[in-house]
């Protein structure tokens, strides 16, 4: 491979790697796949193909999307001692 191509692969990887950052950073805040999709600027089917293809992203996933319930969780509790206190 020549320099040219493989310094134009190394740039797209590092993009995508911006990009999947991007997105398991929104992702754990929302839990909203599409939602954080849109911040990252990825398409869902492309999120799914890095998925299914990047084991690294696809934990990264699953532990955002616990994280982002966890969350929920903790509001919910909190919304209940509020509304109980009342």
């Amino acid at each position: 491979m020549d320099e040219d191509v493989s310094g134009k692969c190394s740039l797209r990887r590092e993009q995508s790697w911006e990009r999947k950052k991007r997105f398991l950073e929104h992702l754990s805040v929302s839990g909203n796949i599409s939602e954080a999709g849109r911040v990252a600027e990825v398409r869902r089917s492309t999120l799914y193909l890095w998925k299914d293809t990047d084991k690294e992203f696809s934990s990264r996933w699953e532990e955002a999307l616990e994280e982002a319930a966890d969350a929920l969780e903790a509001e919910a509790r909190r919304c209940v001692l509020i509304f109980t206190e009342n």
